[in-house]
């Protein structure tokens, strides 16, 4: 590593020094009571980066289209392609107020990359949601451009997220469409 290449010092050296990052360390501003998430209960989200938690990888606008959007097509039916440690599968899911089903897509690699994980990300994801009520969400570990999901039905919306490559997106693309309503929504992060 040299000085040329402040990123890389920053993501090994940051997590040491602040908060350990995952769910099981997200705090409220407000704490969510019996009604639904409002998206105003998501505000700690989006202080995340290297140094406090890198919980959501989105920027406010992106985070509110993800929470709003599934209320605004009555999505039932949603698939999320990449979760990393699941900011924008909590937006969705608090979106679509509980109902309907969220299918969150992830090859499951990604502890392997980071060295400080405690806990896994999918079960701190997992426990998170539940207490939040959250129970609509299945997180499906396996290949987006391989895997067939049994969704009984069109889908209404897809947020793709995972391999950014050409070939990555291309291939969730020709996956994912052809299970899309007319009217429904294809997302691109």
């Amino acid at each position: 590593i040299t000085r040329d290449q402040p990123r890389v010092i920053l993501e090994a050296v940051a997590p040491h020094l602040n908060r350990a990052q995952g769910m099981d360390d997200l705090e409220f501003v407000f704490e969510p009571e019996d009604s639904p998430l409002a998206f105003e209960d998501l505000v700690g989200l989006f202080t995340s980066n290297a140094f406090n938690g890198n919980i959501a990888s989105l920027t406010l606008k992106e985070g509110a289209l993800l929470y709003s959007l599934p209320g605004r097509l009555s999505a039932k039916k949603v698939v999320e392609i990449g979760r990393y440690k699941s900011g924008s599968t909590l937006f969705l899911a608090a979106g679509m107020m509980g109902k309907g089903t969220l299918w969150s897509v992830d090859i499951g690699r990604k502890e392997a990359r980071l060295m400080n994980s405690r806990r896994p990300f999918d079960d701190q994801a997992k426990d998170r949601f539940a207490a939040l009520g959250l129970n609509n969400v299945q997180f499906v570990i396996g290949n987006s451009a391989e895997i067939q999901l049994e969704t009984d039905g069109q889908l209404d919306l897809i947020f793709v997220d995972g391999d950014h490559s050409y070939e990555g997106v291309r291939a969730d693309f020709e996956n994912f469409h052809p299970a899309l309503r007319v009217g429904g929504q294809m997302l691109f992060h």
